[in-house]
């Protein structure tokens, strides 16, 4: 009997390590997907931010050669 004791010790033992280990990961698996999201929102938010420099340099440039080409027909 003593055998089958210290048995279902280490057994607990093992149980409860492991059930900390699961709550770790569960934790880090959050905090990774909280950062992940963060991630993707400040990528779209690039992503807008160059659109809208695109567009300007493409209006600025657009501008430049109309104004050249004006130039030139008078």
């Amino acid at each position: 009997m003593l055998g089958l004791s210290n048995d279902a010790k280490g057994l607990e033992t093992h149980a409860l390590n492991v059930e900390a280990l699961t709550r770790s990961q569960d934790t880090e698996i959050v905090r990774l997907r909280s950062a992940l999201a963060n991630a993707n929102k400040e990528m779209e938010e690039n992503n807008v931010e160059k659109e809208r420099i695109q567009h300007k340099v493409f209006d600025d440039v657009y501008n430049a050669y109309e104004a050249g080409f004006n130039r030139c027909l008078r």
